[in-house]
């Protein structure tokens, strides 16, 4: 199965956000251990006891988010199969990092902690807020910014079709707000303190480039889109660079979604506290999960695709056009097999549970079947091929095709 994780960055934060699988989980508990230790602040009593005011400081939001985003990660792979994509929204980009593989927990958590707190500095400084406008194409948007002709008020975020952040002093986002509202359209103060991913910050993304030149970064095992221009990692040196720049740049939180939608994956899953990441892709019409809401559905995933897979292998075999027309070879050699795929399907669907081998028990029953139908090496391995791309069991067939049909 293809499942993208995305990952929320500040303003998701709310007080008791990650409590109740703190309480259940202990690899949940390990990991607020572990970024408690490493940063030596006690992150679990920032989740949970802190006020809201509190948790919106900017030194407390991004580590207590970074915090409950990778407990939810490292609790929900074991249920799923590899990530197919990641992505992750400002913040949320360095967590996506960290789940690929390019940082070890601690050493992010670290990292996170210092960008939280080298951006919290500034919000004394009083150099605006944020906003985001709500029913109004980006263009429009676009149009309005530019028409006032103002480096006090800029684009921080380009969110959906319809959502973008701007950024800058309140004198001029009242402005702003009196044009989009002779659109019809909405806007709404964020839970930020400063007017972060504009030009304002560049102070701070220029302390925050000494805290990366002493990081180093490992290649990524997983596609990682990058929010400061929407385009995959293709190496570690572009991942300082980009994790600077986002700071001062607009997140193109859309652009992310267009290469998302590209690459089709079956599910994508909001890995962080609550509901912003879900509530951002709706427009993209990809079938989306958050951990907060669908555990029990992300639980059963790896089990119900496997389920999915068996049955896709059934399908195949059906529209499969037969050449053996010796009655009893069929018998045996199609519809036995078949029956022992649909009889794995059935087990699994009424017991929920998997022993690990389904997949590979069912791609050689469905060999059998071809071999049996007569159906040419050739036409054989496009039909693996064709499983191979719809259920996104990539490793699993393609070691299957590499032994039956490249050897």
């Amino acid at each position: 199965m293809k499942i993208g994780l995305l990952f929320p960055g500040q303003g998701a934060q709310y007080p008791g956000m990650g409590y109740l699988l703190y309480q259940t989980e202990s690899i949940v508990r390990r990991i607020f251990e572990e970024i408690s230790d490493a940063c030596k602040i006690d992150v679990a009593k920032l989740c949970f006891s802190s006020s809201d005011d509190e948790l919106k400081k900017t030194e407390n939001s991004q580590i207590a988010i970074f915090t409950v985003s990778m407990a939810n990660y490292h609790h929900c792979i074991q249920y799923i199969n590899e990530p197919y994509v990641l992505a992750g929204h400002s913040l949320g980009e360095i967590s996506a990092l960290t789940a690929a593989g390019a940082l070890p927990l601690c050493e992010a958590a670290r990292l996170v902690y210092r960008r939280g707190l080298i951006m919290g500095k500034i919000t004394n400084n009083d150099l605006g807020k944020m906003h985001a406008v709500i029913g109004l194409r980006t263009h429009i948007v676009e149009e309005i910014v530019d028409r006032m002709d103002n480096p006090n008020i800029q684009i921080a975020c380009y969110n959906t079709p319809n959502q973008t952040i701007v950024a800058g002093s309140q004198d001029l986002l009242r402005l702003v707000g009196e044009e989009v509202g002779k659109y019809g359209a909405n806007i709404v103060e964020l839970q930020t303190e400063a007017p972060f991913h504009t030009s304002f910050m560049k102070a701070v993304s220029e302390e925050f480039a000494e805290v990366l030149r002493e990081q180093k970064f490992s290649a990524i095992k997983y596609d990682v889109i990058s929010s400061v221009d929407g385009y995959l990692y293709t190496n570690t040196s572009s991942i300082m660079e980009n994790l600077n720049k986002q700071i001062s740049s607009p997140v193109r939180w859309k652009e992310c979604m267009v290469q998302i939608i590209d690459k089709q994956p079956n599910l994508v899953i909001d890995m962080g506290p609550g509901r912003v990441v879900e509530s951002m892709i709706k427009w993209t019409g990809l079938k989306c999960y958050s951990v907060e809401e669908n555990l029990d559905s992300i639980k059963n995933i790896k089990t119900e695709w496997i389920i999915h897979t068996l049955k896709r292998c059934m399908g195949i075999a059906v529209c499969t056009p037969n050449k053996n027309w010796d009655t009893d070879a069929y018998n045996s050699g199609a519809i036995k097999p078949y029956q022992m795929i649909e009889t794995m399907a059935n087990d699994m669907e009424s017991t929920k549970k998997s022993n690990g081998d389904e997949i590979v028990k069912a791609l050689e029953l469905l060999r059998e079947i071809f071999l049996t139908k007569m159906v040419n090496p050739e036409e054989q391995k496009e039909r693996f091929v064709q499983l191979c791309d719809e259920t996104g069991y990539d490793k699993i067939i393609n070691i299957f095709i590499k032994k039956h049909y490249d050897s």
